[in-house]
């Protein structure tokens, strides 16, 4: 996991280093607070990433457009116009 995934999600769900830990088992204790640490000595380079994979995400979304099945779902009425 990279640490900008790690700070994504707790950005995302507001969590504690133990609620991340409770959330990602695989990473002990030590290695979510040295992630937290490495982000605070490193926070205007790694907030500029993490801003960069958001903007590439929302472009691919645009590209990609509405998925078919999204489509019929709308064509049904199911899902707002």
């Amino acid at each position: 996991m990279k640490v900008v995934e790690l700070l994504e999600a707790q950005i995302a769900y507001g969590w504690s280093p133990a609620e991340l830990h409770l959330n990602h088992r695989y990473l002990t204790m030590s290695q979510i607070l040295s992630a937290l640490a490495y982000y605070w000595d490193r926070k205007q380079e790694l907030d500029a990433q993490i801003k960069r994979r958001e903007e590439y995400v929302k472009q691919a979304e645009i590209e990609a457009g509405e998925s078919p099945f999204a489509a019929r779902l709308r064509d049904q009425g199911l899902l707002p116009l």
